[in-house]
């Protein structure tokens, strides 16, 4: 039987781990809105660092590890969403349901992403609590594939199983709540929305 530290690189994964684990537990909370469902994220992305250290790690700079384990993250955050998507079409038969606000996200001490840099501020915190609370979880996610994974709009109608003009329209939609909301700020810094 081997043990964890019988790995030859027990170290390094474990030094990666300290380093990235906030983060892909981060991420994986902003996508899913459930900590147990982000914490098995984090296991399975480490678990296939493990697995492929010697391959894609070893001989790689620090940043292009970084890089990989967050690709790791998006990819598992996706697989859950479709398996998801695939449970409620089972138990419910339409998808339309899922187009409902999405909790407010639980904090956490984290680095890298831009996402994430918006939460170390509280202003902006709060900004990004009244997003995810005003957004259904469709805008939501198209919102975090385009802006914070950088997506094209074809990928994200194949990872919701949507069209392209589904993937726009809640773009469009996101990008209109979020202007309410800045414009709403905005108000507010200049005097009060009513003054």
């Amino acid at each position: 039987m081997t043990t964890w530290d019988s790995l030859p690189w027990a170290k390094q994964i474990e030094e990666l781990f300290r380093w990235h684990a906030p983060g892909v537990y981060r991420f994986a909370l902003r996508g899913l809105g459930d900590v147990e469902q982000a914490k098995d994220v984090v296991q399975q992305v480490f678990l296939a660092v493990c697995n492929q250290y010697e391959r894609h790690f070893l001989a790689e700079s620090d940043d292009h590890q970084a890089a990989l384990i967050m690709t790791m993250a998006r990819r598992r955050v996706i697989d859950c969403w479709r398996q998801a998507s695939r449970a409620k079409e089972t138990l419910y038969g339409d998808l339309g349901a899922l187009d409902r606000p999405q909790p407010e996200l639980l904090e956490m001490s984290h680095r890298i992403t831009r996402s994430d840099r918006i939460m170390e501020d509280a202003e902006l915190r709060r900004f990004w609590e009244v997003l995810t609370r005003d957004l259904t979880e469709s805008e939501y996610r198209v919102a975090l594939m385009s802006w914070d994974m950088e997506m094209s709009t074809e990928d994200i109608a194949r990872v919701l199983n949507t069209t392209s003009h589904a993937v726009v329209t809640h773009r469009s939609r996101a990008r209109r709540k979020i202007g309410k909301v800045l414009s709403r700020r905005s108000e507010w810094d200049e005097g009060g929305a009513g003054a």
